[in-house]
């Protein structure tokens, strides 16, 4: 009987795929599990070589080759739309993410949880060859999201857990594809759902480059405003007080120079 759904969204992961396909094949709920690749029509052909992979050895990968819509959100839901297990986890395809965790997801979500975080920091986490600045960038973003959420969790920037469908079926609506961190879209509109966490080692990246960017520091403050002030101040009102605050500031320039 089918568990989980595992969802992969790729971009230039060539080179990674074909080896984290193997280690999750070697998994003890193997044959209980379907593999979904969402990829976002990566020039290195990622698409490609998991399709080959598909049709010669694994029987339970699924590729989606996504030509127009891009984004890390919106792919983990394309994922899920296809889905067809009760149960849903969200990983990377850099080998940071460690999959001999994931059966204890699946515990954790049988015996209740709603949704299970893959923690760096919390009891069994750590981080492996990061920077002190690349640390502080993290400890700043993590505190940020702990004042602004209101459903707890240790590593609210985790790219990494799983949920039930039952869990997402109810959120789904609400969900903005837009954005970087999925999770905290979950945390945020997942009120009074039980959140359990399951600490990892997270291991520095194989092959590829980081996809960390200011673009996407950008989006995850502006993230973390609309689930949090945003409801009650939206973004576009505070562009229209901002257009007006500096047209003011113009005109009292203009009238007293």
């Amino acid at each position: 009987m089918l568990k989980v759904s595992i969802v992969i969204p790729t971009f230039n992961e060539s080179h990674n795929i074909t080896l984290l396909l193997e280690k999750l094949n070697r998994l003890s709920i193997s044959p209980h599990m379907e593999v979904i690749v969402v990829d976002d029509d990566s020039p290195d052909k990622t698409w490609e070589v998991a399709r080959q992979l598909g049709a010669h050895q694994y029987p339970w990968l699924k590729v989606i080759r996504r030509i127009h819509d891009k984004g890390l959100s919106s792919a983990v839901l394309a994922g899920f739309a296809v889905a067809e297990a009760p149960f849903l986890v969200v990983m990377d395809a850099d080998l940071q993410h460690d999959e001999q965790i994931i059966p204890q997801f699946v515990e954790q979500l049988e015996s209740g949880s709603d949704i299970v975080v893959g923690s760096r920091k919390s009891d069994g986490g750590a981080i492996e060859n990061w920077s002190i600045i690349r640390r502080f960038i993290s400890f700043v973003a993590t505190l940020l999201a702990k004042i602004a959420l209101s459903q707890p969790s240790s590593d609210p920037m985790s790219g990494f857990f799983a949920i039930n469908q039952t869990t997402y079926s109810l959120t789904r609506n609400e969900i903005n594809p837009k954005g970087f961190k999925i999770l905290l879209e979950f945390l945020a509109r997942s009120k009074g759902l039980r959140v359990t966490e399951v600490g990892y080692t997270f291991k520095s990246r194989q092959h590829g480059e980081s996809k960390l960017s200011s673009q996407v520091i950008f989006q995850y403050l502006k993230a973390l405003y609309e689930l949090s002030l945003g409801v009650y101040f939206p973004v576009q009102f505070l562009k229209y007080c901002a257009v007006g605050v500096s047209g003011f500031i113009v005109s009292q320039i203009v009238l007293w120079s």
